[in-house]
């Protein structure tokens, strides 16, 4: 609405979480492997500027106003990498630990009743309206990545 890009929250969140992945797999002498790792730590400085109070992010990360719902496929597929990140030595703990617990505190806050997690943008190629009822199961697969890697921190 403001003229600036358009930066999608989920289109992001795929990338970021699939660069975890691709760190997982590729071997510790790769040559272009350094190039992954500073491209996931730079996309964690520019998404932790975009989270918001409730520790989430909004389906158009730099225009949060755009669509202001809190937008839990790519809050999960972020939690996960920012929690993966921190669990395998790729990201600060001092610096980002808080930022990965309220996105996962925020994240739960979006659990119904019956245990499913809502407020997914649905099926898209661009950021887009949120409702509470919605889900879908690429929300659900990243919020138990998410689950997985905040286990692993321990928190207590």
């Amino acid at each position: 609405p403001t003229g600036n890009k358009v930066f999608w929250a989920r289109g992001n969140g795929w990338v970021y979480a699939g660069l975890i992945r691709i760190l997982e797999d590729m071997p510790s002498n790769w040559p272009t492997r350094s190039q992954y790792l500073q491209l996931f730590q730079e996309m964690t400085d520019s998404i932790v500027k975009y989270q918001q109070p409730d520790g989430l992010w909004r389906s158009s990360l730099n225009e949060p106003s755009w669509f202001n719902k809190p937008e839990s496929s790519s809050s999960s597929f972020f939690c996960f990498g920012l929690c993966a990140g921190i669990n395998k030595g790729y990201l600060d703990e001092a610096k980002y630990k808080q930022s990965a617990i309220s996105a996962w505190n925020g994240l739960l806050r979006l659990v119904n009743e019956q245990g499913r997690l809502g407020n997914t943008q649905l099926a898209a190629s661009r950021p887009g309206e949120v409702q509470e009822q919605d889900y879908a199961n690429y929300a659900q697969g990243a919020f138990l990545l998410a689950a997985s890697e905040i286990y692993k921190m321990n928190i207590e």
